[in-house]
């Protein structure tokens, strides 16, 4: 009987989210496929007092004890002969096998039917193993930390160390590393990461409950059983994980919300509208065009080195022992061609590009100005805790005025550094006029840092709502 095989072995685990409940590990291959006939719901599982002695108890926090969970073990056996096991996770069920097992992979997607261009995702234990599977240096470490572990599946690019076979179309991949402890923990037993995809035939719908998928079970090696994951009436229970594309620097993005997808602040629209505005505007024309002046600068100074190097050296040259000592008048007319061409290249530095950078500086301004003005004319509405309020996708409206005044304040400080530099020089100090390059490079240093590219990073998920 098909029930008899579901309640062979049963372990008393802990759900993510509620209290305790039974799993039931089923090894399929004494499970017979579905009949047409209506059949009586399967027996409940055994009271905790009975559990069987091959299978422990796992603690209510859900963590493995000091011996290895009989579950997880069973489990992990079974993918790494190369089976497909069903397991629960915080959002829906899913089927996981090895990742870098090739032959598991095209099983898996035989058993879903699915079209091999769509993509599996990649089920690690914990943070410490990403680097090793993707790149995701230009993705702050905080807001890592912010999604995952969670009902988030962040999108990155892959590196060389996972299997080309999985996702062999794309050089993305798609990381999961669920709130829910037992995929976690099967995942660190099998020492390898875990493909992972929900538990139904493709284009069906996400199944919550163990029941929901009979017809995959002859093709699987094990189930585990955690009970219904969700609300089996409800069908945004059935969203699967919301899925983050963070795999563009300073364009990060949620392609599918999902099952419990973090809602940001109750912002009032019109601070919310500022806010967006403010910032995309920053990132796409105020700092475009910082940037533009600042690289445009480089061969200005480039030609006023040039300049003072060749005077300097016209002044080592003895021309009254040379042919051209019939020419008393040389050195001056070099000088002042020399010091024309200098001056015209510094006064095209100092009020073409300078006024671009300052530009810059006061539209910046004028931006922070009007939504600290909005702010401060609904700070009655927003209280203290609205104003502080804030989830894994959105940050607080503290958090994003603090962060407006350091882009602010970088501007300015930016901008001075590089005027007091341009207005310094005069061509009788060759040595600083030859220097310029390098002290040049210092500025676009400071300048390039990161202290804007990290803000607007923080606030990518807040601008995607404005798109």
């Amino acid at each position: 009987m098909l029930s008899r095989a579901m309640a062979m072995a049963t372990v008393k685990l802990s759900s993510s989210f509620s209290t305790e409940v039974s799993f039931r590990v089923a090894p399929l291959g004494e499970c017979r496929a579905p009949s047409a006939e209506r059949r009586a719901p399967p027996p409940p599982p055994p009271a905790p007092s009975s559990r069987p002695p091959l299978l422990p108890s796992f603690p209510p926090s859900g963590a493995a004890s000091s011996a290895p969970s009989r579950a997880v073990d069973v489990a992990a056996s079974a993918l790494r002969s190369g089976g497909l096991v069903a397991l629960p996770t915080e959002t829906v069920y899913g089927v996981a096998c090895l990742a870098q097992d090739s032959r598991a992979l095209r099983r898996l997607y035989r058993l879903k039917g699915r079209d091999p261009r769509k993509p599996l995702a990649l089920c690690l234990p914990d943070l410490a193993l990403l680097p090793r599977y993707c790149k995701a240096s230009g993705v702050p470490q905080a807001l890592l930390q912010d999604l995952l572990p969670g009902p988030v599946t962040v999108v990155l690019e892959r590196s060389e160390a996972l299997n080309k076979d999985l996702n062999p179309f794309t050089p993305l991949v798609g990381i999961r590393i669920p709130s829910h402890w037992f995929p976690r923990e099967l995942a660190r037993a099998c020492a390898a990461p875990l493909a992972l995809t929900s538990a139904n035939v493709s284009n069906k719908g996400s199944t919550l409950a163990v029941t929901e998928f009979e017809e995959l079970w002859p093709h699987l090696a094990l189930v585990v059983d955690g009970g219904p994951v969700g609300d089996i009436h409800s069908p945004e229970c059935r969203l699967g994980s919301t899925v983050i594309d963070l795999s563009v620097p300073g364009r990060f993005r949620v392609i599918r919300p999902g099952w419990m997808a973090p809602e940001g602040p109750a912002l009032p629209p019109d601070i919310r509208s500022a806010l967006q505005k403010a910032f995309r505007t920053i990132w796409d024309q105020h700092h475009e065009a910082w940037k533009r002046t600042l690289t445009a600068c480089g061969p200005l100074l480039g030609s006023l080195g040039n300049l003072a190097q060749q005077m300097l050296a016209l002044r080592k040259v003895a021309l009254d022992r040379s042919p051209l000592r019939d020419f008393p008048d040389l050195p001056e007319r070099l000088t002042d061609r020399h010091r024309a061409a200098a001056e015209a290249v510094l006064a095209r530095l100092r009020q073409e590009k300078l006024l671009e950078l300052q530009k810059v500086r006061d539209a910046v301004g004028v931006h922070v100005a009007e939504v600290s003005l909005l702010c401060d004319k609904r700070q009655d509405d927003l209280g203290l805790e609205g104003s502080f309020q804030r989830s894994s996708l959105c940050p607080s409206l503290a958090d994003m005025m603090e962060w407006l005044l350091d882009i602010e304040g970088f501007y300015h400080r930016t901008y001075l550094e590089a005027k007091l530099l341009l207005l310094q020089i005069r061509y009788e100090n060759l040595a600083e006029m030859q220097a310029l390059p390098k002290a040049w490079e210092q500025v676009m240093q400071h300048s390039l840092q990161s202290t804007v590219e990290d803000a607007l990073l923080k606030v990518s998920f807040f601008l995607e709502e404005a798109t």
